[in-house]
């Protein structure tokens, strides 16, 4: 059993209702992980501004990889965290399956809600 295995059983069993996609290549190594909680779907649809931030950060280290995420404003005006990827490096073919993902997640309730990106 591979950790990638193990690591999307246990987001399951924690967080039934959430969104979770772990991509391994084809020697098992990791490649790419998609992490959206369900909290985190329901905190912006009820508490959050109807816009959204997506931003990239690199990642220093042993495996050199990067974070791409989501977070809108929520009431007080401080950053509310929506969801999470890791990938193995930020380019457009990571980006575009990133926001595919984010699209599947939330259906069609993303049609009113801005975002914004550099």
């Amino acid at each position: 059993m591979t950790l990638c295995t193990l690591l999307r059983g246990e987001l399951k069993r924690r967080n039934p209702r959430s969104h979770e996609e772990i991509e391994t290549e084809v020697n098992k190594s990791f490649h790419r992980m998609f992490v959206l909680f369900q909290d985190c779907v329901q905190g912006l649809k009820f508490g959050c501004r109807p816009f959204i931030v997506l931003d990239g950060f690199h990642l220093r280290g042993k495996y050199m990889s990067s974070l791409l995420t989501a977070k809108a404003l929520d009431g007080n005006n401080g950053w509310f965290p929506i969801l999470y990827v890791v990938v193995k490096s930020e380019n457009l073919l990571n980006w575009y399956w990133f926001i595919t993902n984010l699209k599947d997640a939330f259906g069609g309730e993303l049609e009113n809600i801005i975002r914004i990106s550099d």
